[in-house]
């Protein structure tokens, strides 16, 4: 995309987007150069995620990356950009970008590879530099984009019905998608609870069947953590002592913290075939069915 610029314009990528797209819309900041970026007073240290913690690094940045995510900029200004998709390509009453032209890029193009839990078919699509969601919260559409250079990463995410967007921004990969909290912020802004977007809602759910399960009589035991999206259980049996992750079978619909609930999920046996497991939460107790067994929460 970048050499197409270039071609058409006769213009190096960064300068067509600093006069193209930085200036008419105020980002006096945004650069692609990190000198010049380094040589603010207040400008960000940038960290790398080691064993040993973080660590202060340099910014990857070299001119063939410019087109693929080389843009240093501010939350501030990242919200400039981000009001030119809300106002339908105006910025300060002046229209920088034809309408019609900017909803083609927010327009679903190719599916996205994946998809969520009890879903048959992919249920995203990407556009023109943004990701559709449109059952976000339901029925909302939501578009984004995240994206990291491991020292640093960032979410832009806007609903264009409701006219509503965030800019966030990390000065190191964390460990959790970045857009996962920016879809909270759009959900508390809606006047929505955060921990209605999945990220959270699965989380919130795993945090309720974690801990240590037995069988009756304590013939069998497992333990069972939570592994990012999945959960892990370590079986304690002379017949069985290895361990199984459960990958979500279906969506959690339930807002439901404490009530009655049941939750599918799957694991691959030795063989390779897929194999169900439920969780059962009735009158406060977490009950664990899997194979033959049935196994309590201590």
């Amino acid at each position: 995309m970048g050499e197409a610029v270039e071609s058409l314009t006769g213009k190096p990528f960064d300068e067509y987007v600093t006069e193209h797209v930085f200036e008419p819309l105020g980002m006096a900041r945004s650069t692609f150069d990190d000198h010049e970026f380094s040589m603010a007073d207040d400008h960000m240290t940038q960290y790398r995620q080691t064993e040993e913690g973080l660590m202060a690094s340099s910014l990857p940045t070299r001119d063939i990356g410019q087109a693929t995510g080389g843009i240093l900029a501010s939350v501030a200004e990242l919200t400039s950009y981000l009001r030119l998709h809300l106002n339908g390509g105006a910025a300060a009453g002046t229209e920088l970008l034809d309408a019609d032209t900017l909803a083609r890029a927010h327009e679903g193009h190719v599916d996205v590879p994946g998809r969520a839990p009890g879903r048959e078919a992919p249920d995203r699509e990407y556009g023109y530099g943004w990701f559709r969601d449109e059952a976000f919260l339901g029925d909302r559409t939501l578009l984004g984009h995240s994206g990291s250079i491991t020292v640093s990463s960032a979410y832009l995410g806007f609903l264009p019905e409701a006219g509503v967007g965030v800019a966030l921004a990390s000065n190191t990969s964390p460990a959790f998608p970045l857009g996962a909290v920016g879809e909270g912020v759009l959900a508390a802004a809606l006047g929505a609870d955060p921990e209605s977007v999945p990220f959270f809602r699965l989380r919130r759910r795993h945090r309720r069947l974690a801990g240590e399960y037995a069988a009756y009589e304590g013939v069998m035991s497992a333990t069972v953590e939570r592994d990012g999206a999945t959960l892990r259980v370590d079986f304690d049996h002379p017949l069985n002592d290895a361990e199984t992750v459960l990958f979500p079978a279906e969506p959690d619909r339930s807002e439901r913290r404490r009530g009655d609930a049941e939750y599918r999920y799957e694991t691959v046996d030795a063989a390779g075939r897929r194999e169900p497991v439920t969780f059962r939460v009735a009158d406060g107790g977490v009950s664990l069915l899997i194979d033959r067994w049935r196994l309590r929460k201590q």
